[in-house]
């Protein structure tokens, strides 16, 4: 019987915020006078053998999408594996949530994060991106 593949750490990332944060465009945009101010609120909980958390994005008017990438990370020695992810999006909308489960059943003692990353695109305008995570130290799942 073969082993398994080894599991592979994620490059290194700049999350950005704790819990929320804001779309903001690419640099030389002045934010000032973007028409449409949305943000990100990230949540991650556990309950026994599951993780789950996710993302929802509000906006002030209705936008032409919004985008999701979810990911639940566990802590590992080399750095933070992908236990399980998600992209989803919404079109024509003001708001968009997205929720990911995970079964961390038999797997010990980790720090879990949720991270999100939002992609909210205006009407006739260049996409936004804003990313935030949230985070549970030393879970024991199904402890």
């Amino acid at each position: 019987m073969a082993a398994p593949a080894a599991a592979t750490p994620d490059t290194a990332e700049d999350i950005g915020s704790y819990r929320e944060a804001t779309y903001t465009s690419s640099p030389g945009v002045n934010e000032a006078l973007l028409p449409l101010h949305c943000g990100v609120s990230v949540r991650i909980e556990g309950n026994r053998y599951t993780i789950s958390g996710g993302g929802y994005t509000r906006c002030d008017g209705n936008v032409a999408r919004i985008q999701h990438n979810v990911k639940i990370q566990r802590s590992r020695w080399y750095g933070w594996e992908t236990v399980a992810k998600k992209s989803d999006e919404k079109w024509n909308n003001s708001a968009h949530s997205s929720w990911l489960d995970y079964d961390c059943a038999g797997t010990g003692i980790h720090d879990y994060r949720v991270v999100v990353t939002g992609v909210a695109t205006p009407y006739g305008e260049s996409p936004r991106t804003a990313r935030a995570y949230d985070q549970i130290d030393e879970y024991n799942c199904g402890g």
